[in-house]
């Protein structure tokens, strides 16, 4: 979480852990902290604060049969993520874009727009993306007022593998600063 800088690790067992894996487990090298979730499963969970953005995170513990296991997770470089046009027009839309790689099938991003009188709209885009940019497009806005408006963004990545007959389900959610801009006619 960008704006204030915390970063929530957590690996969740939809079956009984401690009959699985030995001991601790842990985030890049941070021990996670262990809850029992009834009707969920095994949780193991940290939340530091005051951290730095890491594209790459590794998750590591070790399985009752003595083997190491490591799920590596990352998220492409989505750097200096802004509103590249003046403003947004309801009659032409916008342009958003970013320095780092395109979005990839694998790849995901929530944009929450909301106007000064308070309505919002979401926008979920999945999958591949032209370049490092989004097009804002003029139906995507319709419904906000002329004048001030946020844009809140969450960049995901989501990876299901298949692992000795469990399926893993790697997800990283990066939500960036809120951006202010103007919607104009």
């Amino acid at each position: 979480m960008a704006v204030n800088r915390e970063l929530q690790a957590e690996m969740t067992f939809r079956t009984d852990s401690t009959i699985a894996i030995e001991g601790a487990v842990s985030c890049n090298d941070k021990p996670l902290q262990f809850r029992k979730l009834p009707q969920v499963g095994f949780q193991y969970r940290n939340i530091t604060n005051g951290v730095n953005f890491d594209y790459d995170y590794t998750f590591r513990y070790i399985e009752k049969s003595g083997q190491p296991v490591e799920l590596d997770v990352s998220l492409e470089k989505f750097d200096d993520f802004k509103i590249a046009t003046e403003n947004v027009s309801k009659t032409k839309g916008g342009l958003i874009t970013w320095e780092g790689s395109p979005m990839t099938k694998e790849d995901g991003m929530v944009l929450v727009f909301t106007d000064e009188k308070g309505t919002s709209l979401s926008i979920n885009h999945v999958g591949n993306s032209k370049g490092a940019t989004f097009d804002i497009l003029p139906q995507h806005i319709q419904s906000l007022s002329e004048g001030k408006a946020t844009l809140q963004v969450t960049r995901k990545r989501t990876i299901v593998r298949q692992n000795k007959g469990c399926t893993e389900l790697l997800t990283i959610e990066y939500y960036l600063p809120i951006i202010s801009f103007d919607i104009k006619a």
